[in-house]
C-alpha cells in the first residue's frame, strides 16, 4: 500500500510504503483480473503503432526545431505509457498468482544507493535536489531485488516529476 504523507499546509511531503506478503493481500475478483489483462493487452497495439510512426517521423531530416522537440516529447510519453501498461500487466499477474518473482536475500542499502546515484542526473535536469537518508542498520532483506528496484525507481521518478524546480526529494530508509 502507498499513502501520501502531508505537511501542515496540506502539501505532499512524501510517500509511505507498506510492504506485505502477497499471500496476505486480498484477492481480486476474476472479472477485474480479466478486464486488466485485456486492457493491458489491447493498449499495446495502438501504442506500438504510435511508437513506430513517431520514430519514423523523428528520422525525417527537414524537421523544424519545434517539431523535433514535439517528436521527442511524444516518444518519451509513449515510453512512459508503455511502462504504465507493463505495470498493469505486472499487477494482473501478481493478483492472479502468475507473477514471476526471484525472491532472495540481498542488501538493500547498496541497491538504494545505486538507484539514487543514477537518479541524480534526472534530478539535476529537473532542478530538484535529490538526497538519500539511508540507515545502514536495515541490512539484508528477502524480496525480489528487480521488483524492489522497479518500485523505488518509479517512486523517485514520480517524486521528481511532481516536485517544483528548486524543490527537494529525500529518499529515506530506516530500520524499525
Amino acid at each position: 500500500q502507498v499513502a501520501p504523507i502531508q505537511g501542515r499546509e496540506g502539501r505532499n511531503q512524501g510517500v509511505m510504503i507498506l510492504w506485505m506478503p502477497v499471500a496476505h493481500a486480498p484477492p481480486a475478483p476474476d472479472s477485474e483480473l480479466r478486464f486488466l489483462s485485456v486492457l493491458s493487452h489491447d493498449l499495446r497495439t495502438p501504442l506500438g503503432a504510435i511508437t513506430l510512426w513517431v520514430r519514423l517521423l523523428g528520422q525525417e531530416e527537414n524537421l523544424s526545431a519545434s517539431v523535433h522537440e514535439a517528436v521527442e516529447m511524444i516518444q518519451q510519453s509513449a515510453r512512459e505509457l508503455g511502462d504504465q501498461i507493463d505495470d498493469v500487466g505486472d499487477i494482473t499477474r501478481l493478483l492472479s498468482g502468475r507473477a514471476d518473482f526471484v525472491e532472495r536475500e540481498f542488501a538493500l542499502l547498496p541497491l538504494l544507493h545505486g538507484i539514487v546515484e543514477t537518479a541524480q542526473v534526472a534530478a539535476r535536469d529537473a532542478g530538484v535536489s535529490l538526497q538519500a537518508e539511508l540507515d545502514p542498520a536495515v541490512g539484508v532483506i528477502r524480496a525480489d531485488p528487480g521488483r524492489v528496484q522497479q518500485v523505488v525507481e518509479n517512486l523517485i521518478v514520480n517524486a521528481l516529476k511532481f516536485t517544483p524546480e528548486g524543490g527537494q526529494v529525500v529518499v529515506s530508509m530506516r530500520a524499525q
